[in-house]
């Protein structure tokens, strides 16, 4: 290689490093930007989304009062069962047929099991 050789190939370095700062700078400002626009939307979806995360919160504790509410609203509104009053006679006459019935039961039992004993004879 000549000299001029070596000018051209040095001066086509310069020229070559130049562009790259130029470029570079260039670069750089658009990144910035982007990276400037990328965090304010970012801030916005941000807010956007603890606004609404807040808004959950409350109407879920509005509807935990509402249930509540109602709950007790049925509770007292609603009016205590009571068993219907039969006649004392009528008591004591069911009483003593199921009575009857449970003898009746034991004397067929007892007969069952004298039935089945084996006879010594």
């Amino acid at each position: 290689m000549n000299n001029e050789d070596q000018l051209n190939i040095d001066k086509l370095r310069v020229d070559l490093r130049l562009y790259e700062n130029e470029l570079a700078a260039e670069v750089g400002e658009r990144s910035l930007a982007a990276r400037r626009e990328a965090v304010a939307v970012a801030d916005a979806n941000s807010v956007r989304s603890r606004s609404s995360w807040l808004s959950w919160r409350a109407w879920a504790a509005t509807g935990a009062l509402a249930s509540a509410v109602l709950v007790v609203a049925v509770v007292l509104e609603t009016p205590a069962l009571t068993l219907p009053q039969g006649d004392e006679v009528e008591l004591a006459a069911a009483q003593e047929i199921e009575l009857l019935e449970e003898l009746e039961f034991v004397a067929w039992m007892v007969a069952f099991e004298n039935e089945d004993l084996p006879t010594s004879g």
